[in-house]
């Protein structure tokens, strides 16, 4: 668990729960919530929309023509560009970001929000390749 969490920038972790904990938590004053994760296959995006939480570079290089473009670092920034009330699939590169931007999603008040588990490279796009000026 500290090697995920550090692979998306939380590199002081002092401890964290296993998931056989969380429901301890639960009726003693602490919301407990989970998040659905599905397979990018699997996304209806006919029925919400699709948020990519990657950076620019990234963005640039592979993306899918129906995503919003908000980098993670941007969401609190940017939110008025999501409606809370309609399904998000959220993505980043390959499912270990999305989870992160998902809780500060709802911590802005944002519900119906959908981890793509395996990210953009689910949806087997392809990639456009970077060109360098001459």
């Amino acid at each position: 668990a500290i090697k995920d969490l550090r692979q998306i920038g939380l590199d002081q972790v002092v401890g964290y729960y296993l998931s056989a904990s969380i429901p301890h938590f639960s009726g003693r004053g602490f919301e407990v919530t989970s998040t659905i994760s599905i397979p990018a296959e699997s996304c209806n995006i006919d029925q919400g929309h699709l948020l990519d939480i990657r950076g620019l570079g990234e963005y640039v290089l592979h993306n899918h023509p129906a995503s919003t473009h908000i980098p993670m670092g941007y969401l609190r920034k940017n939110q008025d560009k999501l409606k809370k009330e309609s399904q998000t699939f959220v993505h980043c590169q390959g499912g270990t970001r999305s989870p992160v931007a998902i809780s500060v999603l709802e911590h802005l008040g944002h519900r119906n929000l959908v981890n793509v588990q395996d990210g953009i490279l689910g949806f087997n796009l392809t990639v456009n390749e970077p060109t360098c000026a001459r």
